[in-house]
């Protein structure tokens, strides 16, 4: 990485657009519709008082579109000018929010940082931009299908937590996406015969409303030997949060969002013991983190015995977490260990997420022992095989 510092007052946009708290949920959901924003700073006259956030709202079970925003303010991190680009990924990253306030010493906001401001400085980081997209894109995402009705894209976001969803047809090819702005979007329209004094999925009118009349159609892909400097570039060229990739045949085979960039940029300056660069994304709470990285470092201590030195390599955990019907977490851990010349993969599904994390490991651990054990009987015979 260069030597210069990046620091929040470089990244920040600082032309904010806020909200005061006194002003209703209805108007909160059409500015933040309207700018294609997520969260909204509140304020009291000047004075900063919290965020308001789309996703938050949208997971409500009843929504008083006219209620004030005073009564949904959300606590979140702040963001001090002079925190460094890293900190403010990692705080990014286990907030869950796209974008956060950058505060000064007198309580006003002077500017936000989003994660795709973050992107835009991929060329400072050298160490990130040249990685491939296949060491940390999601494969095998789960998908709606263009003839669900939107209710069932709704819960489908709800359980796995996400905010856009790949909209495939009968032959499984990809052919959209949906979002939450295109959902919310049909919520800020229903204020206005309603009033707000009706739950918007109480409306039967929605079970026909088709995913297809909604969502965007041809959406953007990238191939999976880009680099992360690539896909980063075009999020922010075409002001999207997630790519996708595609077979020959059309179908979707991963995606790769902003959220697997940022979580790289958190942990980009940091190294376990054994050389090894870990990224862990996904569904991951602030508690659980700490939690997962001591399971990856025993593991890292058992696995750096079976690589040799000089061999660069990246571990990467992606945990999805879902709500099984018994109404209890699921968790979808996939594991990728990422060589020279070979890819090691683990993959555990279950309701323990650390279990899951050690699991996965374990598999890979298996998977370079055997390869070890190849290795020097071929030696042995005078053959060759690489590793």
């Amino acid at each position: 990485m260069k030597k210069n510092i990046i620091y929040a007052k470089d990244i920040m946009t600082k032309n904010v657009i806020t909200i005061d708290e006194d002003e209703t949920l209805a108007s909160a959901i059409s500015t933040m519709s309207r700018n294609n924003i997520h969260e909204l700073p509140v304020l009291s006259g000047k004075n900063y008082m919290g965020m308001v956030s789309m996703d938050k709202i949208f997971k409500r079970k009843n929504l008083p579109l006219y209620g004030k925003v005073k009564n949904f303010i959300e606590n979140v991190p702040k963001i001090n000018p002079n925190n460094k680009y890293n900190e403010v990924a990692e705080m990014l990253m286990l907030s869950g929010y796209r974008g956060l306030p950058v505060i000064d010493e007198g309580n006003k906001v002077v500017g936000l940082i989003s994660r795709s401001d973050l992107l835009k400085y991929i060329d400072s980081m050298e160490d990130i931009s040249s990685v491939k997209i296949n060491q940390i894109y999601v494969p095998n995402p789960r998908a709606v299908k263009e003839d669900d009705n939107i209710l069932h894209a709704i819960n489908y976001m709800k359980e796995l937590e996400e905010r856009s969803l790949p909209v495939i047809d009968k032959k499984n090819k990809l052919v959209g996406v949906i979002s939450l702005t295109d959902i919310m979007n049909v919520l800020a329209k229903e204020k206005q015969e309603t009033k707000g004094k009706k739950d918007f999925l109480s409306n039967p009118k929605y079970f026909d409303i088709k995913i297809s009349s909604l969502m965007t159609p041809s959406p953007i892909t990238i191939p999976e030997s880009s680099t992360v400097k690539e896909a980063s570039q075009k999020m922010v060229e075409n002001n999207i949060s997630t790519l996708f990739i595609v077979n020959k045949n059309e179908e979707l085979v991963a995606i790769i969002s902003e959220y697997d960039i940022i979580s790289m940029m958190a942990k980009s300056n940091k190294e376990d013991n054994s050389g090894i660069q870990v990224i862990i994304s996904g569904s991951v709470e602030s508690e659980v983190y700490n939690g997962i990285y001591e399971i990856v470092e025993k593991s890292l201590n058992r696995i750096s015995k079976f690589i040799s030195e000089n061999n660069p390599r990246l571990l990467s955990i992606h945990v999805n977490k879902f709500s099984s019907n018994e109404n209890y977490p699921v968790y979808d851990v996939q594991s990728k260990l990422s060589m020279v010349n070979k890819g090691y993969y683990g993959t555990f599904k279950g309701w323990n997420v650390y279990k899951g994390v050690d699991e996965s490991l374990r598999e890979i651990e298996e998977q370079l022992r055997k390869d070890k054990e190849k290795y020097v009987s071929s030696k042995k015979i005078g053959g060759k095989y690489k590793r």
